[in-house]
């Protein structure tokens, strides 16, 4: 069975990403469709699915019997995460009933994230083709539009980034989109498998082309919706035809934003129309765009009997694609340009348009066979005797067997661990061994002592009062086996209370979650978003990697960033798997620590700079290193400052009543002295 999955808020929206949509339903007349979003699908889109199989997700997934998935509304995850789990879990049912030979998701969105990270962790789709229909992503939207960005956006971002890098192919509208996909995710660690539509030119166009008729502007740029206002103004003023009307389609804020351009006696001319109004008799249609994600919009209007005035920035509608000035279109590149085309085209009607050819071949699979592999694990500790022995029965319970557990001492002074390690020295326990160092060293020396001692193909650093459950390694392990391009296994996160004693993770008290969704490269320059310092990775590539002992903190996360930058490729679990318990004096909550994040983070960040290991800088962090709209904070776990905790204590003030009243009687002072 092959599957196209529709997103509906896009389909509703109409212009590129529901053309894109209709292009492939089209295509693929046997196919089945999952239909992704809430509400009822609309009469046109429950017409383009009639005489298939179609399924719906009318809501995100937060919890699933048997499963430990994480809950986005309290997890501090990009929302989207919630949705992902639930095409992911509606496809695993229809999974059970019929063989999934082709999945088709679109790429905006990232609802292929955790389909991707089930393949990747399970049996489950091993045999199932998934395919992005590219139709754009978050980190172009926001370079097209000019907007800032916020931490999920960038998580977002990096979703959708893992999805084009881990899918077995993208389908992109043309070889240039292609070609500008690759310059728009630089620092990309994997060459994306993508697949141009094959276009066709087509004879003679219907004779019912608009010559010198209504007009419309279908845009999603402010500036290049800006730029057309002015031209067609210009050109209003110049006609004859005084009751012409333009039709601009476009979002509702668009409109208003960049209307002020248009002089006041001709803005009552311009009309917000929805999408539908270029289903009606022809006409003259502007195409302001830059950038789409292709060119199906186009290809539509122009076989409807539309007359398309188009910008030639836009690659999609590159003359290599068979887009011939005055034979398909007419173009222009300013708004000069655009008055001109717009007067030439009172007497002109295309003459030939294009139509998609054959679908391309179905990608090969490669899947790697797993197989025995000894896997350490690194316990580093500094006098937390109390918490060691839980998490050594902890580790006890892993499901999978070969395994050596290396317990490194960093130079404990506390009696209790040191009395604790001395025994564990004195009574040798199969598949456990003790690695001293001579004194306190840091975190970082330790699991470095640790991974250096280690013999296994794959290695588990796990701090000596954190938990994980029993099945995670087995996963994490077969996982890897089966995707050697793959070097961690990152699994999801959720606090315990410090005071738990359980030995069973299932009876964990747990808080809230972690947002994780590992190759970070965007929402990684500013908070953690790779892993906690627990995963599973090659032995090989964390040795190479080394931990920073210079660091005071943050050297997972420095790691990680490391890691990425050269080449390492992440999976992350779709279940909560590891357990980071919440003490009060732990870092992440002692306020001093928190107020030194600033500086921690430079430490981090400048060192590495200084022997030519800094991080690369995605075009889309400016925004958010210029003028975040909202610091990261508390509520997801890990922090960049202080800001969030002292807006909190002022709202508390704000609601006090002994404060009220100072206020109120300060303001009478001053008003007194006045």
């Amino acid at each position: 069975m092959h599957v196209i999955v529709i997103q509906l808020a896009c389909w509703r929206v109409g212009g590129e990403r529901a053309a894109l949509a209709r292009a492939r339903l089209r295509a693929m007349p046997a196919a089945s469709v999952l239909i992704v979003g809430e509400g009822a699908p609309p009469a046109d889109l429950l017409e383009e699915c009639a005489e298939r199989r179609t399924l719906c997700v009318n809501s995100p997934l937060h919890a699933m019997q048997g499963r430990r998935l994480p809950d986005v509304r309290r997890s501090g995850d990009a929302e989207q995460l919630g949705w992902s789990l639930a095409v992911m879990a509606a496809l695993r049912a229809l999974q059970q009933d019929v063989h999934l030979d082709c999945v088709e998701i679109p790429s905006c969105g990232a609802l292929a994230y955790a389909l991707l990270q089930e393949r990747a962790l399970s049996e489950v789709f091993d045999t199932t083709r998934v395919m992005l229909r590219f139709d754009g992503i978050q980190a172009i939207e926001v370079l097209r539009q000019g907007r800032n960005v916020e931490m999920a956006a960038l998580m977002l971002m990096d979703m959708e980034r893992m999805c084009l890098e881990q899918c077995d192919q993208v389908l992109v509208d043309s070889q240039a989109i292609a070609e500008s996909l690759q310059r728009f995710l630089p620092g990309s660690q994997r060459p994306l498998h993508l697949q141009a539509t094959l276009l066709e030119t087509a004879g003679l166009v219907s004779e019912q082309h608009a010559v010198g008729s209504a007009l419309a502007c279908v845009a999603t740029e402010a500036p290049a919706l800006r730029q057309c206002l002015r031209a067609i103004s210009g050109y209003l003023q110049q006609s004859n035809d005084g009751l012409l009307q333009v039709s601009v389609v476009c979002q509702p804020a668009l409109l208003s934003e960049v209307l002020h351009v248009v002089p006041a006696a001709l803005r009552h001319r311009f009309q917000e129309a929805p999408a539908d109004c270029l289903r009606a008799s022809p006409m003259r249609v502007v195409m302001p765009d830059r950038w789409s994600a292709g060119s199906a919009l186009a290809r539509e209007l122009l076989a409807h009997g539309h007359s398309l005035i188009v910008d030639v920035a836009n690659p999609a509608l590159a003359a290599a694609q068979g887009w011939e000035q005055g034979r398909t279109h007419l173009g222009y590149t300013d708004a000069r340009g655009l008055f001109e085309a717009l007067r030439a085209s009172q007497q002109w009607v295309p003459t030939r348009h294009l139509r998609m050819g054959p679908s391309p071949p179905l990608p090969k699979l490669d899947v790697g066979t797993p197989g025995p592999a000894k896997v350490s694990v690194v316990v580093p500790c500094y006098n937390m005797g109390r918490w060691l022995p839980q998490t050594l029965c902890n580790i006890q319970q892993f499901s999978w067997s070969d395994l050596e557990v290396i317990v490194v001492d960093d130079g404990s002074t506390d009696p209790g661990t040191v009395q604790l390690i001395e025994e564990l020295e004195a009574s040798p326990t199969a598949g456990l061994r003790v690695v001293r160092l001579e004194f306190n060293q840091g975190l970082s020396a330790a699991r470095n002592a640790g991974v250096a001692a280690a013999q296994g193909e794959f290695t588990l650093c796990l701090d000596a009062d954190d938990l994980v459950s029993p099945e995670f390694v087995s996963i994490a392990v077969r996982a890897l086996q089966r995707h050697p391009a793959h070097d961690f296994v990152v699994p999801r996160c959720a606090y315990f209370f410090g005071d738990e004693s359980a030995l069973d993770v299932n009876e964990l008290r747990l808080g809230q979650g972690l947002p994780m969704v590992g190759a970070a490269f965007d929402s990684g320059a500013l908070g953690n978003r790779f892993s906690t310092a627990t995963s599973l990775a090659r032995t090989s590539v964390l040795r190479a990697l080394g931990y920073d002992e210079s660091l005071r903190s943050y050297e997972d996360w420095q790691l990680y960033r490391r890691a990425l930058q050269q080449g390492s490729r992440f999976v992350v679990t779709n279940d909560v798997h590891f357990f980071y318990r919440q003490r009060p004096d732990s870092m992440i909550h002692d306020p001093a620590m928190r107020a030194r994040h600033s500086l921690l983070y430079a430490e981090m960040v400048g060192g590495a700079t200084l022997i030519g290991q800094g991080p690369v800088v995605s075009p889309n962090l400016l925004g958010a290193l210029a003028a975040p709209p909202r610091i990261d904070g508390s509520s997801s776990g890990l922090l960049l400052g202080g800001v969030v905790e002292a807006l909190d204590e002022m709202q508390a003030l704000r609601r006090s009543r002994i404060v009220g009243l100072g206020y109120r009687l300060s303001a009478l002072l001053r008003w007194l002295r006045r």
